[in-house]
């Protein structure tokens, strides 16, 4: 077995700041972005993705229209066996399976199960209950679009921005 030198290159930026983690993760404690995801500055490149960077140094290039998947769903990990090169799609179809396997249930808490859940053609979920509500109240003439009503996120303590024009 070949032994790597994760120093060589622009893999020494990354080590430098890795935290090697139980899960197997190397979590890189550089900056990061609002979603989450971990960057750096390399000089001629300016900032890049962690992952990114990973990838290319430790295991090649990344061909156009690839993007690097985080196989452990942690987008701080830089280990490049938790990385693999994927079209959009794939990534989407991947995140979406990810997401039915965390959210168990709708945001009112209904429980995603095989009779209470419609799935969409493009592969999003939806609570039948939730929707049926919806439907009714809409007939009602009560709510258009109850969930992205003020008075829904009120309800939920979702903070409404201000949106008056201040002089």
């Amino acid at each position: 077995m070949v032994e790597t030198d994760w120093t060589n290159g622009n893999g020494g930026l990354l080590i430098d700041k890795v935290e090697f983690t139980d899960t197997g993760c190397w979590e890189f404690t550089g900056g990061h972005s609002i979603k989450g995801y971990r960057s750096l500055y390399v000089s001629g490149l300016h900032n890049v993705w962690a992952h990114r960077l990973a990838y290319e140094e430790w295991v090649g290039p990344i061909l156009d229209g690839l993007q690097v998947d985080h196989l452990c769903a942690n987008r701080c990990c830089v280990n490049p066996h938790h990385l693999e090169a994927v079209t959009r799609q794939e990534n989407m179809r991947r995140n979406r399976e990810r997401a039915r396997l965390i959210n168990t249930h709708c945001i009112e808490g209904h429980e995603y199960t095989e009779e209470n859940t419609y799935i969409k053609p493009n592969g999003v979920r939806h609570c039948r209950i939730c929707r049926r509500t919806e439907k009714r109240k809409w007939r009602e003439g009560l709510s258009f679009t109850w969930y992205g009503s003020a008075e829904f996120r009120k309800l939920k303590g979702v903070k409404i921005p201000d949106t008056k024009l201040k002089f």
